[in-house]
This record gives C-alpha cells, sequence and structure tokens, in this order.
C-alpha cells in the first residue's frame, strides 16, 4: 500500500526506524515529522529520514493518510484530544504506545472515527533517531485494539504489515495485562537489580549479567510513564514473583535441593519453549 503523506509525531528511536522502511521501500510521497520542539528540527533534519519537519502540528496533519503518534504515554494522550481540530475525516491515527487501555478510552472519546491504537512488540534499549535502524518491524507482531474496524483500522493495519509485521487484535485490557507479564514487569525487575549493584561489581560481569540488566538502559521518563500507567497489572505480576522468590528462598535454605531443582527445570523447559511460541 502507498501513502500520499504519513506523520511521525515524535522523532525518538521508533519514529526514525519507521521513517526508514517508509524511505527505503518506498511506501510514502512524503513523510513528515513533528519534534518536540523546535531546538530538535535541525538535527533531525540532519538525518535525511524526512521530507518535512515542523513543529506545527496543523500544518504537519493536514491531508495526512496517516498520523502515527510516536511519544510516550501522556504526550500520547494529550495529541489525542487536540487533534479532532487538525485532521480530515478520512485521517487514520494510531499511536504505538506500550500502554493502551488509557489511550484506547481518550481515543475513543475524541477520534471515534479515525483512532485505532497499536503497540509493535519490537524496539530497543537504545535512545533517540541517531540510534534507528531498517527492518526493525520485519516479522515483529504488532498488536491493535481497535474500537471499530472500519477504513482507518484497515489502513492502519495496511501500513503494519507493508513493514513486514504480523498484525493481531485483542482488547486494550488484556494487552495491558499481558504486557505487565512480557515486558512492563520485566523492565522494572532490570531497572531495580542494576540499582543494588555495587558500581565498583561492574568490572567482573559477563553475558549472563548484560542479559538480565540490557533493558535497564531504557529509557527513564518513558517507563515511568508506563509504570504508573499500568501500575496495577504490573502489581499483580510482582506479587505472584514475591511470592515465588519466597518460596524458593524458603526451600534453599531448608535444604530442599530436590524441590529448587524441579522449580529451576520447569523454567528452563518453558524458556526453551519461548521461540516455538513466537509464530
Amino acid at each position: 500500500m502507498k501513502f500520499q503523506k504519513v506523520t511521525l509525531v515524535g522523532t525518538g528511536f521508533m519514529a526514525g526506524c519507521i521513517a526508514r522502511d517508509l524511505k527505503a521501500e518506498k511506501l510514502a510521497e512524503a513523510v513528515w515529522a513533528v519534534p518536540s520542539s523546535k531546538k530538535r528540527i535541525p538535527a533531525v533534519m540532519k538525518t535525511r529520514l524526512f521530507d518535512r519537519v515542523s513543529v506545527e502540528i496543523k500544518e504537519a496533519c493536514k491531508d495526512s493518510d496517516i498520523v502515527i503518534l510516536c511519544c510516550p504515554p501522556d504526550a500520547i494522550i494529550s495529541y489525542l484530544k487536540i487533534l479532532p481540530q487538525y485532521i480530515s475525516s478520512q485521517t487514520a491515527v494510531t499511536d504505538i504506545g506500550s500502554i493502551k487501555y488509557n489511550i484506547y478510552k481518550i481515543g475513543r472519546k475524541y477520534l471515534p472515527e479515525n483512532f485505532s491504537g497499536c503497540h509493535p512488540l519490537c524496539g530497543s534499549e537504545a535512545k533517540g533517531i541517531k540510534n534507528s535502524r531498517n527492518s526493525l518491524f520485519k516479522d515483529a507482531l504488532c498488536i491493535m485494539t481497535p474500537f471499530k474496524r472500519n477504513k482507518p483500522y484497515k489502513i492502519i493495519k495496511s501500513f503494519w504489515q507493508s513493514l513486514g509485521s504480523r498484525v493481531e487484535t485483542m482488547s486494550p485490557e488484556k494487552h495491558d495485562e499481558v504486557l505487565a507479564y512480557v515486558s512492563h514487569f520485566p523492565h522494572l525487575i532490570s531497572f531495580l537489580f542494576m540499582q543494588i549493584v555495587p558500581l565498583e561489581l561492574l568490572r567482573y560481569t559477563a553475558g549472563s549479567f548484560r542479559d538480565l540488566t540490557r533493558v535497564a538502559a531504557s529509557d527513564p521518563g518513558l517507563w515511568q510513564e508506563i509504570f504508573f500507567s499500568n501500575k496495577g497489572n504490573i502489581r499483580k505480576v510482582s506479587r505472584k514473583f514475591t511470592r515465588n522468590l519466597a518460596k524458593v528462598l524458603e526451600n534453599i535454605s531448608s535444604g530442599r535441593k530436590e524441590v529448587v531443582k524441579n522449580i529451576l527445570r520447569e523454567s528452563s523447559a518453558k524458556r526453551e519453549k519461548l521461540y516455538d511460541n513466537c509464530y
């Protein structure tokens, strides 16, 4: 599917990856960017990923086929409230936010005919448009949380498929529950574990430590918003984790080696099935 005009609101890592694929695959005649401030314009222009860069949301969104909100959850919600005055009835609007229910409620209220929320399940701890890369979305799963399967929904679904993504739909409530397990709580654990390790011990780290703490290098501002936006589901997962940790520690203290081995064996077997369940 070829688009005449695509507008990306936000100019971070994910927006850069989208722009790269749009250019590489010649999927859009014009790609516009809306940075967070005027001072960002020179750096964004320097990437040569966009045809136009403007902080004027009205100009950037005028006659767009699709507007993609590539910013933190609070900013997505703010844009959803003002976009109705700047877009046409034919413009499809979506987002890439890692939480969906709060965004879904606002989208349904302000853009009931245009908006369909999305979350491409890919990314990186790398920050900034300078670290963006091609083909990030190829073979990645993109979750859609539509409230109508209308023309904008079909446009947005086609957009992600054009980038090589597999698309699946679910309710926003289910999305946030799932992501608490597979993304949000693991990020929280990574951040907190990194915090307790003495700085002088970092010189002794190797592969396992780096695997566990890789996502602790992610954007703190973004993740603070995600944690607060999905706090109920994160608390549920944390309670399960805390009970499991207490159980394992109690068995270690009591010398129940077979019990501990069985717990570890079960976890190892589940981990081996990880990639079997990705497609």
